[in-house]
């Protein structure tokens, strides 16, 4: 795994690609020039910390008891961060603010835009960001990146190679960011939540299937690599998993690999054939449930272009409360009929354009009790 880049707000702050491209990755992240790239890791304290997967080496925790603890996470594809005082940066500060999360996920984040991600979040009011590794040439430029009030670390940015058993492999195209959010209070039992924020491939080709697919099998792997570490704590899978829940191409099988893949991919010798595209049961498997989330007052639950569905909170060992899927066009502050997703939020309703200046995909919150 390569080295981790420490960097908080203030260093960073002074200084739609589909994730396809075969073309020759950039390891560049806003640094201080003699740190090599890895995870931007950054907090509003002044200083940073470095973090490395210790995934098998760290003494197991006390049983952790939450208590009930509740807190909202949230999943934003963002379509890229864009510059502070642009409409685009600006309508997603705005969004941000609104739906009130404690802990925010986000994909799509190019991998240059290290400084406006901690901009971004530091206008937004969340103090800690993580971005993940810049990602192999067959991920395109994009990454993903968690932020948070409080009490978030890296576990690890996993490529294919951290994961795999084979160290040829190279199957998948955005590293999974794993992520732990430490809400223990002082003097008081462990209590943590993990959450993995993965971006799985595009496309509605058969390569496209079989690629989300092993990719799906990659985010099993990082799973049991941290509940290895933390076995009592509920964990969240979140993000765009580029796939509609009732597809036909679900179901799918491979016997091979497929035709057509980049020149650079590489499927590990670990991932057994045949192998059934199902990501979905796949991580129910694992003990995880999707959450149903609705636009406000409405049954509607698509997230990408007001058309379909592409972006999911899984929990497991956790209860789901209340959901959303933020569309300011249907915000007026009110739950009323239909019955439909509507959480609490911060402010006032937002003008219905800042969705669409903000991104092509609507976020999506999750009210949470932790036990």
């Amino acid at each position: 795994m390569a080295p981790l880049l420490a960097c908080n707000l203030e260093s960073a702050l002074g200084v739609d690609d589909d994730g396809s491209s075969d073309g020759p990755g950039t390891q560049t992240t806003m640094a201080p020039p003699e740190t090599e790239s890895g995870p931007a890791t950054g907090d509003g304290t002044g200083s940073g910390e470095s973090s490395a997967d210790t995934s098998g080496d760290t003494e197991p925790l006390p049983p952790a008891d939450c208590g009930g603890r509740q807190l909202r996470v949230a999943t934003f594809n963002v379509e890229g961060v864009g510059s502070a005082g642009t409409p685009s940066f600006e309508a997603l500060v705005d969004i941000l603010v609104r739906i009130d999360a404690d802990v925010v996920c986000m994909e799509e984040v190019h991998e240059t835009e290290t400084a406006n991600l901690f901009a971004m979040a530091n206008a937004a009011g969340y103090p800690q960001a993580i971005q993940a590794n810049p990602p192999p040439a067959i991920g395109g430029e994009l990454t993903n990146a968690c932020i948070a009030r409080a009490g978030l670390s890296l576990v690890a940015s996993y490529s294919a190679e951290d994961l795999s058993s084979d160290p040829t492999a190279n199957d998948v195209g955005r590293d999974i960011l794993v992520t732990r959010l430490d809400l223990s209070e002082e003097g008081g039992p462990p209590c943590g939540l993990g959450l993995v924020s993965l971006h799985l491939k595009s496309g509605q080709e058969l390569q496209d299937w079989f690629r989300r697919q092993v990719e799906a099998e990659r985010v099993v792997q990082a799973v049991a690599r941290y509940r290895a570490d933390h076995p009592d704590d509920p964990m969240v899978i979140l993000g765009d998993l580029n796939e509609n829940i009732d597809d036909p191409a679900l179901g799918t099988m491979f016997d091979q690999v497929p035709v057509g893949l980049p020149d650079s991919y590489h499927v590990g010798s670990d991932i057994v054939f045949p192998l059934t595209y199902q990501p979905f049961t796949t991580f129910e498997g694992q003990g995880f449930t999707i959450t149903d989330a609705t636009q406000e007052d409405s049954d509607r639950d698509e997230t990408w272009a007001d058309l379909v569905r592409l972006d999911y909170v899984m929990v497991s060992a956790a209860q789901g409360l209340d959901a959303e899927v933020y569309n300011a066009c249907r915000d007026n502050g009110v739950d009323d009929g239909p019955a439909g997703g509507s959480v609490v939020k911060a402010g006032d309703p937002l003008a219905c354009e800042l969705s669409e200046l903000a991104s092509d995909h609507f976020p999506v919150l999750v009210d949470l009790s932790l036990p």
